[in-house]
């Protein structure tokens, strides 16, 4: 088995409160694009999935949210969700 570290965890909860959206929005984010990733910017693979419930690394998604103009550089959340 491969150990995983993952530095700042995040599920769709804590993303949704970090990005200031409602956890239906990250839901939608999850799923779009499984049809057709190319023309689409759907939320990053998870990191791991641990009993049905993905788990991403929070970096990985503020990098995403911040190349998908979902947050600018002045209100970026850092890890914990601190501004």
């Amino acid at each position: 088995m491969t150990a995983i570290t993952i530095t700042d965890p995040v599920g769709i909860s804590e993303i949704a409160e970090r990005l200031n959206v409602q956890r239906q929005t990250v839901n939608s984010w999850r799923s779009r694009g499984k049809e057709d990733r190319e023309r689409s910017t759907p939320l990053p693979q998870p990191a791991v999935i641990i009993t049905k419930t993905p788990i991403w690394e929070w970096e990985t998604i503020r990098a995403w949210a911040l190349s998908t103009g979902r947050l600018q550089g002045d209100e970026v959340p850092t890890a914990q969700g601190a501004i």
